[in-house]
């Protein structure tokens, strides 16, 4: 649902709104933890750590990002490594030239996915 991505400026509280979901968070350089949440549930995650948040229901899953830094900012892995010098990726990772075609250099904007493209 929200890819690996993680935050230069703030901690992160997501609030569990509707659904069930899982959240991952990786912090280098060897430590990990996974974290279920139900509607209600609230999870914190440290500035700087890695992360993404899956869907684990049936129906769809609803939360609230939030940090604390007067404007929202986040790096995502995609974006990164779409932005990062073709050849500096496949030296290291050993991606496919299709593979890295289709990475996305701008994110998407997350509000318009929530509701049937509604912006909440």
């Amino acid at each position: 649902m929200r890819e690996i991505h993680w935050h230069t400026t703030s901690d992160e509280w997501p609030f569990f709104i509707q659904g069930s979901g899982r959240i991952t968070v990786y912090v280098a350089p060897s430590a990990s933890r996974t974290y279920d949440f139900t509607a209600g549930g609230v999870g914190y995650i440290p500035q700087g750590a890695s992360h993404y948040v899956e869907n684990t229901g049936t129906e769809d899953l609803v939360y609230l990002e939030v940090l604390q830094a007067p404007k929202f900012t986040d790096i995502s892995v995609a974006q990164w490594l779409a932005l990062t010098p073709r050849q500096v990726v496949q030296d290291h990772l050993h991606l496919s030239d299709e593979l890295l075609d289709r990475l996305p250099t701008e994110k998407p904007n997350l509000t318009a996915m929530a509701g049937g493209g509604q912006a909440y």
